[in-house]
């Protein structure tokens, strides 16, 4: 039994060839939509963008004091961390150009140069491009990936909070956070801070508060870390929301403007063709009325000519150009046999033996007025070639009498009468 299988046909290579009018309306129709949609797009991000440059320079400001007092001191000695973790800001939504994939080449960037002395390694995300970017290569290395983080509008400082602590509950010693920093409606730039834990900094941390004097619970120093760890974490989302909408916006009005020449081009190019196409099929209406017309002038030359069927040729029936040629023929038969019949009598004269009366020689006038049928013009051009004197030596033949020359004109008028009554008797 013959078993089902799956026959792969071969695959033939699609002709590229010109659009169509249709598809190029198609096309047109699907760029205005984008354009409408990248438009609204830029209007969009322009919008958000001035709340968020307010946001930013809050946060700004605030993030700026408080890192004063908890930054360790220049000379501080720090100790190599054992483990390590890298914290990336990046969007859930695309079309703001390069932002998020340069967040993400930076941390694979870090990745790949830690040195081997950081066994315990780890990567914490806030955003869903990331995630989707270095889930291939470092998935294993996912403790915590949230998205739909940009639903947060706005940013507020318990939902920070709330944030940070997926980020502190991995206990790491060292923390790389990865955001972009804005700079202007057009630039921004890829920064790398670090963030230690209160165990791992805890002996430098209390060396750095000397100078303030604090008093409190145990649990002060530890406390005041964690609110700084918040603290940064709502300033990197007010940085890296305020680059992504700033890189929208120049990402939506690249687009429109590609759009626009796109327009423009197709737009020419169809105006082309059926211009192209409308010229073709003026040219088809010309030649086609002329074609009739000449078609229409030849209909009236053929019907001015009489018609003999489909049996003639060159407008003479066949049956006519037949019997004509027939007749020619039976001509010269008769003619051919009449001339043979008159040897035929002259040789028997030539060869009896009563002689024949000598005949008296016309005189050379009557000679020359006798009636003669010259239809080449022969006899008259070599009657002007040899004088008078040499006609004697056309005829080498016996003289005849009157009598004698009647005769035999009789006797031929006799044969080819007989011819002719012969070949109209085998017809």
């Amino acid at each position: 039994m013959l078993s089902r299988a799956t026959i792969r046909q071969p695959r033939s290579r699609p002709v590229r060839g010109f659009a169509s009018a249709q598809a190029l309306r198609q096309r047109i129709h699907a760029i205005k939509n984008i354009k409408k949609i990248t438009t609204a797009m830029k209007v969009v991000a322009t919008v958000k963008l001035r709340s968020a440059q307010d946001a930013l320079m809050v946060a700004r400001f605030f993030q700026k004091s408080l890192a004063t007092v908890t930054q360790p001191p220049p000379n501080a000695k720090i100790p190599t961390p054992k483990k390590q973790i890298w914290v990336g800001m990046s969007s859930d939504r695309g079309l703001c150009g390069g932002i998020n994939s340069t967040i993400a080449r930076a941390i694979r960037d870090s990745i790949l140069a830690t040195p081997n002395e950081i066994s315990d390694r780890g990567i914490v995300l806030y955003g869903e491009k990331s995630r989707a970017a270095l889930n291939t290569q470092f998935g294993h290395l996912f403790r915590v990936a949230l998205s739909d983080c940009d639903k947060l509008k706005p940013v507020t400082f318990n939902a920070c909070g709330e944030l940070a602590d997926y980020w502190l509950a991995q206990k790491a010693d060292k923390s790389l956070f990865f955001f972009q920093k804005f700079k202007s409606m057009i630039a921004y730039a890829t920064t790398v801070e670090d963030h230690y834990s209160y165990e791992f900094y805890k002996d430098t941390l209390e060396s750095a508060l000397a100078l303030y004097e604090p008093e409190g619970p145990d649990d002060m120093m530890r406390n005041l870390l964690e609110y700084t760890a918040a603290v940064k974490l709502f300033y990197y989302f007010a940085e890296n929301n305020a680059s992504t909408l700033s890189a929208r916006m120049q990402a939506m009005g690249n687009s429109s403007t590609s759009a626009n020449d796109m327009l423009s081009s197709l737009t020419l190019f169809l105006n082309r063709s059926r211009q192209a196409k409308i010229t073709t099929e003026l040219s088809e209406i010309v030649g086609g009325a002329a074609a009739i017309d000449d078609e229409e002038d030849d209909q009236d030359v053929a019907d001015s000519i009489p018609s003999y069927g489909q049996d003639q040729q060159d407008g003479v029936p066949k049956e006519d150009i037949a019997a004509a040629e027939k007749e020619e023929d039976d001509l010269d038969a008769v003619q051919a046999e009449a001339i043979l019949s008159g040897f035929d009598v002259y040789e028997k004269s030539l060869d009896s033996e009563v002689p024949l009366p000598e005949l008296e020689q016309e005189p050379q006038e009557e000679f020359e007025e006798a009636p003669e049928i010259d239809v080449f013009g022969l006899a008259e051009a070599e009657a002007q070639e040899k004088p008078e004197d040499d006609y004697d030596e056309l005829f080498d033949g016996p003289d005849y009498t009157d009598e004698e020359f009647a005769a035999q004109q009789a006797a031929i008028l006799e044969a080819e009468e007989k011819a002719r009554a012969k070949a109209s008797g085998s017809a």
